[in-house]
Parts: structure tokens; C-alpha cells; sequence
């Protein structure tokens, strides 16, 4: 009696014990075998609006949609020297998108001798690919007097040429697959859209879609002073 006293609480609380260990023991052995060999996946790429990780490939690279686009602005089209200080372009020398095997980029602080409207887009963005048409429908009429050049933002390169082919646009884009240019102009939201003078300075911003083609006129005549 004395023996069976002493030892019953003990008995219980051992196959308590014994209870708990079994419930828990297939989560704690999961969590032990992830911890050691870690997951069996591989890094998914390629998905729409997600950039290549960890590496970035160029954006004309052989294999690629083609895509007919306007060639971006040569040195000799831009300003000979950069521009610095206020309102002055991001110093980024950014890829343009356009033949398979090209090589030409833009040095975006030189963006100058006309007029010209930077637009920032990318393939995730669905009110940016929604107001495309009203920027090809300016572009088509710019007639030398308006440049419209985009930067696609944070992209990778089959996507964001298979939305320069599925949109229609033959505006010349550059890329920024790793999202410098935005942060550095101070903008947190897609689309945004720069109003850049002759000089290459930043006159006005427009963050959000365009309502219309009219709404975009109306901002490049106010902002730019040209008339289409």
C-alpha cells in the first residue's frame, strides 16, 4: 500500500508524459528534417511580373520575343553633357529593349533636346498597360516635337517584351529590372510619369493612370508646352 502511495502520481505523471511525446513527435520530427535538408524546391523564375532571381540576363538576348519598336534616342540625340542638381534625371545608364542582339543603352540624366515624357511601367501593372494605347496614340502624332520614352521597372525580359508586343507600343522602353530609377526620383507607385523639358529637367509628375488620351494632352501642353 505504502508502495503503490508513493508511486502512483509518479506513474501518471510519466505516461502524461509519455501521451504528450507521441502527439508531438511527427511534427517534431518534420521540423527537424526541413531544418537539416531544407526544402526540395527550386526557385521558381520566369512567372509573369517577377524578375529573374538571382541572376539578370539582357533584355535582347537571343530566344526572346521580338518586338518592332522605335530605336531609343542616340548620343547625338541627346544632351552633350549630363544634367546635375535640381529636378535633373537619375545618373543611370539603363538598356534599351528593342533588336534581338542589341546593346545600345540610355544615360538618362543626358535626356534632352525635346520635350519628353518618361513613363514607368511594368508588366504587373495593369493600369499601366491600360493607358499604353493612349501613349502610342501620342507618340504616333508627336511628329519630332515630343518624345515618349518608357522604363520598365523591375521586370524580366520575356515578359516585359511579351507586353511591349501584346499592347502595340513602338515607343522605345529601357529597362530597369532592378528598380533603381523609381527610388530615385522619389516615387513609390506604378505608373508614374515624368514631364521632362528640352533642357532634361523634371517639370511635372503625374503619379497614376491617365484618365485619357485628352488627359495626357492636356498635360503635355500645360507641362511641355506642345501642342498635338
Amino acid at each position: 500500500m505504502t508502495d503503490s502511495v508513493k508511486w502512483g502520481p509518479f506513474k501518471r505523471s510519466w505516461a502524461i508524459a509519455l501521451i504528450v511525446a507521441a502527439v508531438l513527435s511527427p511534427f517534431l520530427i518534420t521540423a527537424a528534417l526541413v531544418m537539416a535538408f531544407g526544402p526540395d524546391e527550386e526557385p521558381v523564375s520566369g512567372l509573369p511580373g517577377r524578375p529573374d532571381a538571382p541572376t539578370r540576363t539582357s533584355f535582347n538576348v537571343i530566344g526572346l520575343p521580338p518586338v518592332q519598336t522605335d530605336p531609343c534616342p542616340t548620343p547625338a540625340q541627346q544632351l552633350p553633357q549630363p544634367v546635375t542638381g535640381k529636378n535633373a534625371l537619375p545618373d543611370l545608364t539603363l538598356e534599351c529593349i528593342g533588336a534581338i542582339g542589341s546593346s545600345q543603352t540610355v544615360q538618362m540624366n543626358r535626356l534632352g533636346g525635346v520635350p519628353t515624357v518618361v513613363n514607368i511601367w511594368s508588366t504587373s501593372c495593369e493600369p499601366c498597360k491600360r493607358e499604353m494605347p493612349d501613349l502610342q496614340r501620342v507618340h504616333e502624332q508627336a511628329a519630332g516635337k515630343l518624345r515618349i520614352l518608357g522604363v520598365n521597372s523591375n521586370d524580366y525580359a520575356e515578359g516585359a517584351r511579351v507586353t511591349i508586343r501584346n499592347t502595340g507600343i513602338s515607343f522605345a522602353s529601357v529597362a530597369d529590372p532592378d528598380e533603381l530609377f523609381r527610388p530615385a526620383i522619389g516615387s513609390a507607385l506604378m505608373p508614374t510619369t515624368l514631364f521632362v523639358s528640352a533642357e532634361g529637367r523634371i517639370v511635372h509628375r503625374k503619379v497614376g493612370q491617365f484618365v485619357d488620351e485628352a488627359d495626357l494632352r492636356s498635360d503635355i501642353a500645360e507641362h511641355l508646352g506642345v501642342q498635338l
